[in-house]
């Protein structure tokens, strides 16, 4: 025993821990470090170490760029530290912490880790329970690493302290390199890029991960932070991007608040609301959205083209609310949390001016994505969340889709004016753990594994819950004598296990998103729309030619609208961002700035996607095609405009 403990000490006290490194020593030992942070942190990414050996074999010179972002992160660290031994510790730590959350964010959103995803603990720390199954064995890795990173720095990194003054030269070079390195596109580093082929693929960012790095394609999203003023913002620029709609608006305007009876408008926003029968080789035991496909025989039918997948619902209420597009923010962002600090003009804001009740429903925490702060900056007067909902029936792991549907009519009943509800439900959320549901009424079968299977079946019984809680809210509204038009469609297509688990294993697609084709992400994007109107035409069309006295377009609006939505069309693939401004056309409603640039630009461009677009006729394109870039350009200026600049369009 005394001899294991002597040799023990005669380890701690070896010369590799003890001896006095020279400054060549200190060197070689910084890039020794980065060199093999690199690598791990690649590892993890890929998989394996043999991809990330290929990998650097085929980027060299990428690789060379995440290895110089490594010496970088290493010389903060050493300012931070002035010692050698805890700056290859802690920042090995850091790295393969964020590394791991990479790893897993891609597993659960397909989306790597993003500057602005650390704005977002809160929840992070809310949703974690939820996948703790998949984050606990990530969790023990991280905790072994970590132990084993603190024996080998305490056991085989020599001591090496700087000095203060060499700290603060450190320093200063960090200080000059790190905005050098963010803004690289305004510096010669761009040129140098460009000569070497590094290029941002921001329209991918899992590409832009996997081709990249780690490192330098994190380095690439930091600028994005911050969004650039446009060339061309100025007040005169908006004034004659916006000459067009303001003929006859405020005319038009008054005409809506003095015309006659208005029908209740209804927009419920789905938790990933799909319809899963498009899943080849897969039956079901039965249909389980029955009552939508009725609803949608009777009223106008299409699919949104929704900018995000398997997540970011708050992204999907932004465009389709605001009018506004996140297809010029950075992928990943999320704009009720990151941009909107300031009054818009929303649809709720507008309806308000038409003599709505405006009002929205989430059953989930008012402050998840900010909702309770960004709400009443869109015009909405009432706000009930989670809280709002005590005693509310639990199916599966959150407030049922029921409750909301009579929270609905609970308002409708209540309500002594015109309603616009936009409601946002919660019950079908993802993950979709085999056990969620004791008892399930739909069953699949086909090619599938017991885990998919498992998955696929606990989704489809959301989705059978969503169609019958649509069917009751239509039901009662089949005998209401209040005149309403529902909307009605999912946020964006559900996470059916990690790396598109069930999407693959029926064959619905083969790839990742980085392999994907235009038709690939048509069919991983669209999810169906409804807009249907109860039975009232007659009632509607009475109340809105009673008052004469209004323009006679006007007074028909709600008529119109209710013929209009009752006849069974099409309206075929749309941009969330384009569906207020049709909505307000259905109804004979005038739009402001926003609203009807929108609405022109979805007559000849319904869909304008990241990458993904369809035009007028039908034919679809991977780039935008030059004679819509003109558009795009003001489109942008409009929007900067509103969340950014000094809103010019509002006046």
């Amino acid at each position: 025993m005394s001899y294991m403990v002597k040799a023990f000490q005669g380890f701690v006290r070896s010369p590799l821990r003890t001896r006095k490194l020279s400054a060549k020593g200190f060197l070689i030992w910084i890039a020794a470090t980065a060199f093999v942070q690199v690598i791990i942190a690649e590892m993890i990414q890929r998989g394996d170490f043999k991809s990330a050996l290929v990998w650097i074999y085929s980027n060299l010179l990428v690789f060379l760029m995440n290895d110089f972002l490594a010496i970088v992160l290493l010389c903060f660290f050493l300012f931070l530290t002035g010692n050698l031994r805890l700056t290859v510790i802690s920042s090995s730590v850091l790295l393969i912490l964020l590394s791991l959350t990479n790893m897993v964010k891609k597993q659960f959103l397909g989306d790597p880790l993003f500057p602005w995803d650390f704005g977002r603990f809160d929840q992070v720390y809310n949703l974690l329970p939820k996948i703790s199954g998949e984050v606990l064995p990530v969790l023990f890795f991280l905790g072994v690493m970590i132990i084993v990173l603190i024996l080998a720095g305490v056991f085989f990194v020599p001591k090496y302290r700087l000095r203060l003054r060499t700290r603060m030269g450190v320093l200063a070079g960090v200080a000059i390199l790190i905005p050098l390195l963010v803004f690289y596109r305004h510096t010669p580093l761009q040129t140098l890029f460009k000569m070497a082929e590094i290029e941002h693929i921001y329209w991918v960012q899992t590409q832009n991960s996997l081709q990249n790095g780690f490192l330098l394609g994190f380095m690439m999203n930091t600028e994005y932070i911050m969004v650039l003023k446009p060339a061309g913002y100025s007040e005169e620029t908006i004034s004659k991007i916006t000459a067009e709609d303001k003929a006859g608006s405020s005319a038009a305007a008054a005409g809506v608040q003095d015309s006659g009876m208005k029908p209740d408008i209804v927009v419920i926003l789905d938790e990933s609301f799909w319809d899963p029968t498009r899943l080849p080789k897969v039956a079901f035991s039965e249909d389980p959205l029955p009552n939508f496909r009725e609803l949608s025989n009777e009223g106008t039918s299409g699919e949104i083209l929704s900018p995000v997948f398997g997540g970011s619902t708050a992204n999907v209420e932004f465009e389709f609310l605001t009018g506004l597009s996140t297809n010029f923010l950075p992928q990943g962002a999320i704009a009720y949390q990151q941009y909107v600090t300031k009054s818009l003009p929303a649809l709720p804001n507008l309806l308000q001016r038409y003599g709505y009740e405006t009002t929205a429903i989430h059953p989930y925490h008012g402050w998840f994505y900010d909702r309770d702060k960004i709400y009443p900056l869109l015009g909405f007067q009432h706000f009930y969340s989670l809280e709002d909902f005590n005693g509310a029936k639990i199916d599966g792991e959150y407030i049922a889709d029921i409750e909301v549907s009579k929270r609905i009519i609970q308002e409708l009943q209540t309500a002594d004016q015109p309603e616009f509800i936009f409601a946002v439900t919660m019950q079908n959320h993802g993950p979709y753990p085999a056990d969620r549901y004791s008892d399930h009424t739909v069953s699949t079968s086909g090619s599938l594994t017991s885990e998919g299977k498992g998955i696929l079946d606990t989704y489809a019984e959301g989705v059978r819950d969503a169609d019958a809680s649509l069917a009751y809210l239509t039901d009662y509204l089949r005998k209401s004598d209040r005149p309403t038009i529902v909307v009605y469609f999912g946020d964006h297509l559900p996470f059916l296990g990690k790396d598109y688990q069930v999407y693959k294993e029926t064959g619905y697609i083969t790839g990742n998103e980085n392999e994907w084709s235009t038709g690939d992400t048509l069919k991983m994007k669209s999810v169906p729309l409804i807009i249907w109107s109860n039975d009232q035409q007659d009632t509607v069309e009475t109340n809105a030619n009673a008052d004469t006295d209004t323009d006679t377009d006007t007074d028909t609006s709600s008529a119109d609208a209710a013929k209009t939505i009752r006849s069974a069309t099409d309206l075929g693939l749309i941009s969330p961002s384009f569906l207020g401004a049709y909505l307000l056309k259905q109804l004979n409603y005038p739009g402001n700035t926003i609203f009807e640039y929108t609405g022109r630009m979805a007559d000849v461009l319904p869909v304008y996607g990241k990458s993904v677009f369809v035009d007028q006729y039908g034919q679809t394109y991977d780039e935008l095609p030059s004679s819509f870039q003109e558009a795009e350009k003001d489109y942008w200026l409009l929007e900067y405009d509103l969340l950014f600049g000094k809103q010019y369009s509002k006046k």
